[in-house]
């Protein structure tokens, strides 16, 4: 089963009115999270024996919290790319890798005011208690990913350990429109300006989504929107999103690379366009099998669950443990159209798969990675990944490796496709065969020998390979020999990251 969290839901009943022009919703409200408290009082205990804190009810007027709901519900609804093209695994994260960019010398003070604008911003568009004035209660971020939302918890007092969630964004969704629409629902006969103004702006938010919808969800800056509708002017359903919020082309536009030119984003979208839907039952039913074996979300630790599938794909296709996984033979075996472009560089490749075109993979020549077999093999390994794992969630349309892909789905790809192509078990015993036929004094470079000689056989990257052997932490290698792994990891992190 997928391992999804399914508790998220607010309590609130109002206190009575006794003058509807003081009326700000003033109410009992309560959140749970996995059956957690997230929103309450946290009080003092007078008797040690029941505990140092009892937690209650927030009693407060709620019309700020319509008010917060109403200014950022297009966005809570469709935003997924984080700002400044950066990748955190969670929301959480967002603020700890920008700061870490903004310690480049090379970036001026106005570029890093103006960074940290954009940061703060979309902080406070996907934070829920940031629109509550007057009362402190915890962070609550809420970011969607495909068919699933990030709920993180942080108590900026430090009080409690930050909690990360994932959620069926339906089921967020339907919660936030419900607790929306009860609150405004009480503001209904309000003659506060507050209240006025709040549901007034609720009702507008619910009415005019979907104009938003395809400047939110593309991720294209105004101009490169311009430019993209312009060549389409004749396509009245360009973005094939009637009776829908996302599609192939949406995905193939939000998730190529920020700096990619948009000559280059035209000419991705045209590709996409041109490719067929087609029918996968194969995949599809394995898709289905290991999804019902391989936890979507396995805690916090991606690799866990990639390197599992991997496992479980080459056992359910009677790939031995000695024999080399040809990515391009099973993609094709079971439909999945295969064709090469050219364009920028920073795209390795660009997957896509839903309800008018697809499943296919156009696979950059330009790329680096791609250059050589061994890194084409690693994007195909890569992207059987997410086709059998991410389709029914985080990316229920598109892939893009050099892209915006959303991180946590990346790191469990590229643990994947790296145990598909050599499992850590086969590159540990080739290892281990080397080293004994070799002097002792000469084992350091019999290591550099065993990796190049299954970099050769194996037909996958140096980097591959010193990632799975850093990975698998055997012990049966001496001290000495796993300082060499270790520093060969270090230095070919860079590669790794992509491989």
């Amino acid at each position: 089963m997928m391992d999804i969290s399914t508790n998220f839901s607010f309590e609130l009943s109002f206190d009575k009115v006794r003058n509807q022009a003081e009326n700000l919703a003033r109410g009992d409200l309560l959140l749970h999270i996995n059956g957690d408290l997230i929103w309450c009082q946290q009080e003092e205990e007078a008797d040690p024996a029941r505990g140092n804190e009892i937690k209650s009810v927030v009693n407060w007027t709620w019309v700020d919290l319509l008010a917060y709901l109403a200014k950022n519900w297009s966005y809570l609804l469709f935003e997924e790319l984080y700002p400044l093209d950066l990748h955190p695994e969670t929301p959480l994260e967002l603020r700890r890798i920008a700061e870490a960019r903004w310690r480049d010398a090379s970036l001026d003070e106005d570029q890093i005011f103006d960074e940290d604008d954009e940061v703060c911003a979309f902080e406070k568009r996907h934070n829920l208690s940031s629109g509550l004035k007057g009362l402190y209660l915890p962070s609550v971020y809420i970011v969607r990913e495909g068919h699933l939302a990030w709920v993180c918890v942080k108590d900026d007092h430090g009080n409690e350990t930050p909690c990360k969630h994932r959620f069926k964004f339906e089921m967020i969704k339907e919660e936030l429109l419900r607790v929306g629409n009860q609150i405004a629902y009480h503001l209904a006969n309000s003659t506060h300006p507050s209240a006025i103004k709040a549901v007034n702006s609720w009702q507008q938010a619910l009415e005019s989504t979907s104009r938003k919808l395809i400047s939110i969800r593309s991720g294209l800056s105004n101009a490169e929107l311009k430019a993209i509708e312009q060549f389409a002017a004749n396509d009245n359903d360009f973005w094939e999103v009637a009776g829908h919020d996302d599609s192939e082309i949406l995905a193939a536009a939000r998730l190529s690379p920020g700096s990619m030119g948009v000559s280059d984003k035209k000419y991705i979208l045209q590709r996409v366009k041109a490719v067929p839907f087609r029918s996968t039952p194969i995949l599809d039913k394995l898709s289905d099998e290991c999804l019902a074996t391989i936890p979507a979300y396995h805690g916090e630790r991606p690799f866990i669950g990639g390197y599992a599938a991997a496992l479980w794909l080459r056992e359910k296709l009677g790939i031995k443990q000695n024999e080399t996984f040809d990515p391009k033979y099973w993609l094709e075996t079971w439909g999945v159209s295969l064709d090469y472009i050219e364009t920028d560089e920073e795209l390795e490749a660009l997957a896509f798969w839903g309800r008018k075109h697809g499943p296919a993979i156009l696979i950059n020549k330009n790329g680096v990675i791609n250059s050589k077999t061994s890194g084409n093999r690693t994007t195909l390994a890569h992207e059987i990944c997410h086709l059998l794992l991410d389709r029914k969630g985080s990316l229920p349309f598109a892939d893009a490796i050099g892209g915006n892909t959303p991180e946590w789905v990346e790191k469990r790809a590229r643990a994947f496709a790296a145990e598909l192509l050599l499992p850590r078990d086969l590159i540990n015993a080739y290892l281990l065969t080397h080293l004994m036929l070799t002097d002792i004094s000469s084992q350091l470079d019999a290591v550099d020998t065993a990796i190049e000689n299954a970099s050769s056989h194996f037909d996958v990257s140096t980097s591959l390979i010193i990632h799975q052997l850093y990975n698998y932490r055997s012990a049966e290698f001496s001290t000495e020999v796993r300082k060499k792994i270790k520093g060969l990891h270090v230095h070919y992190a860079r590669e790794t990251r992509l491989a």
